[in-house]
C-alpha cells in the first residue's frame, strides 16, 4: 500500500522495490552518479543510485538486444532459445513461451506487481494466467 503527501510516497510493503534499467549503449561512466566528470548529468537515476544498491559488475550475454532480453527475463544462455543467430524482427515468432516462468513472473509468485516498459513484447505471446507480467510497449 503506497500513500502521497505532497512530494513524499509512503510505501508500507515487506518487499524492497527493484528497478532494473537494461539500456542499450550506455556504459559504465555515462550515469553522473559513476562519473561526476561526465559531460551528461543524470539526477534522476543519481538519486535512485544514492538511495538504492548499485551494482558495477554486470555482463550481457550478447551484443544483440533480442537476445540479451532473452537472457535477462529468463535467466538461460540466449542461444538455448529458437533464435540462433540476429534479432527477432518485428511480428517474428516470440522467443519465449507462454509457460516459461521469467524474472517478472517469478517476482509476481512473490507479491510483487511487475511491469516492463521498452521493446520487449517481441519475445513473448499473451503470458500464461500464473506467470502474467504487465508491459508497456512504446
Amino acid at each position: 500500500m503506497s500513500t502521497r503527501t505532497g512530494d513524499t510516497l509512503t510505501t508500507t510493503s515487506s518487499h524492497p522495490n527493484i528497478v532494473c534499467f537494461f539500456v542499450d549503449d550506455m556504459g559504465y561512466g555515462d550515469a553522473s552518479y559513476l562519473n561526476p566528470a561526465g559531460k551528461i548529468k543524470t539526477p534522476h537515476i543519481d538519486r535512485l543510485a544514492r538511495e538504492g544498491m548499485i551494482f558495477t559488475d554486470a555482463h550481457s550475454s550478447s551484443a544483440l538486444c533480442s537476445p540479451s532480453r532473452y537472457g535477462l527475463l529468463t535467466g538461460r544462455y540466449n542461444w538455448r532459445s529458437t533464435l540462433q543467430s540476429g534479432i527477432v524482427q518485428k511480428y517474428g515468432k516470440p522467443l519465449i513461451s507462454a509457460d516459461r516462468l521469467t524474472f517478472p513472473g517469478l517476482l509476481r509468485r512473490h507479491g510483487y506487481h511487475t511491469a516492463g516498459l521498452g521493446l520487449i513484447d517481441e519475445l513473448r505471446p499473451a503470458p500464461a494466467e500464473d506467470v502474467k507480467e504487465t508491459y508497456h510497449k512504446e
